[in-house]
């Protein structure tokens, strides 16, 4: 399940302002996907930036398929200065809802090993043993298979002349999804070792996020 979330940054940071897409939330209008969000992203902006003349610099966070909508549309955006982008969302439609990387996989049936319930899970057969093949077949693979997505948006944010940041959280599927299909290696990457998507689990998490987003937003003038 995704999960869209945008947000506005000022310089330097001091608040999240939440950007609303249509048919999200209390927003009316239909929901046209992360793909089809760059309007309501321009909307946004050219609201937040009037509302504020004496801004110098907006950041966009978005996290998930919002980080992934951000890199798609930024190059389109005037005044958007920068981006913060968490755990991306890389899965191609053609996917079949597989998030999990063969290295989440194969991190995924370690931790399980290692628990005495699913063990007794399995031994008691309450385990999909179709599925478990399915899953085991796909943890053997060498890497992700090619994504076509992931490339698409490494060209679009190559075009964007911001200063970008991406945070990874390499226990989180998703993340481990875009660290096997992006283009590698690239600076940009801030791997954080937890599993949260949002990064908010706990006070340490929350504190690097403040930390990358205080990093992004500070004065480059």
């Amino acid at each position: 399940m995704k999960t869209s979330r945008f947000f506005f940054c000022r310089e330097p940071l001091r608040d999240l302002n939440r950007l609303p897409i249509s048919g999200i939330g209390d927003s009316s209008g239909i929901n046209a996907g992360w793909r089809g969000s760059h309007d309501d992203i321009a909307a946004a902006l050219g609201a937040f930036r009037a509302s504020l003349p004496g801004l110098r610099r907006v950041v966009a966070y978005g996290l998930c398929d919002a980080a992934s909508a951000l890199m798609l549309h930024a190059p389109t955006l005037p005044g958007l200065d920068g981006l913060v982008l968490a755990n991306p969302w890389t899965l191609d439609d053609n996917d079949d809802g597989q998030t999990h990387s063969p290295q989440a996989l194969r991190q995924r049936y370690i931790a399980k090993l290692s628990d005495p319930r699913a063990v007794l899970r399995l031994i008691t057969g309450r385990i999909n043993l179709v599925k478990l093949a399915r899953g085991l077949s796909r943890a053997s693979q060498a890497r992700t298979a090619h994504s076509p997505l992931a490339d698409a948006l490494h060209a679009s944010l190559a075009q964007f002349a911001g200063p970008v940041s991406l945070l990874v959280a390499s226990g989180d599927r998703v993340g481990a999804r875009f660290t096997a299909v992006w283009p590698s290696p690239d600076q940009r990457v801030h791997m954080h070792p937890g599993r949260s998507h949002s990064f908010t689990d706990t006070q340490e998490t929350r504190d690097w996020l403040f930390d990358r987003l205080t990093e992004a937003t500070a004065s480059r003038h």
